[in-house]
């Protein structure tokens, strides 16, 4: 991670340790990391991952109360949550963009193969955090399997 410095530019880089007990000890099979936002009200911003192999989103929450500071690591203990499933090489894009539908809730894109559609999720499972998603709705015409291998 390469926190903001308060002045436009990054501060040094921290490497983000997954907690003890994840699924896997390092990221080499995380294909995305979204940028979501503050999901749980706390103030400070939260992550999702996915699993590209597996297909699971998994949320990290920040904790400003862990003895390590805010960011170190990410997830620890309740704080790591799985909200989705099923988001494997037939979505080869997932993304976050923050409250789409103005309820208040962070939101997912992915793309599908299947019909190179752009599908919206809403997040579901409020007030606390997402525990998961709404059924998907198809947000395009298609034409999004090639937009996501051009810039992958």
């Amino acid at each position: 991670m390469y926190p903001g410095d308060g002045s436009g530019d990054f501060g040094t880089r921290r490497p983000l340790n997954r907690p003890s007990g994840s699924p896997s000890a390092d990221w080499s099979q995380t294909t995305a990391v979204i940028s979501v936002g503050d999901v749980d009200g706390d103030g400070l911003g939260d992550l999702w991952t996915r699993n590209r192999s597996t297909g699971v989103l998994t949320q990290y929450l920040n904790d400003a109360a862990d003895p390590q500071g805010p960011g170190a690591p990410l997830g620890r203990g309740g704080n790591r949550t799985t909200i989705g499933s099923g988001f494997n090489g037939s979505t080869p894009g997932v993304a976050a963009v923050g409250d789409a539908d103005g309820d208040g809730h962070p939101d997912l894109w992915a793309t599908w193969t299947s019909d190179d559609h752009l599908h919206f999720y809403a997040g579901a499972g409020y007030p606390t955090a997402p525990r998961g998603f709404a059924a998907p709705v198809d947000a395009s015409g298609g034409g999004w399997t090639s937009v996501i291998d051009a810039i992958s």
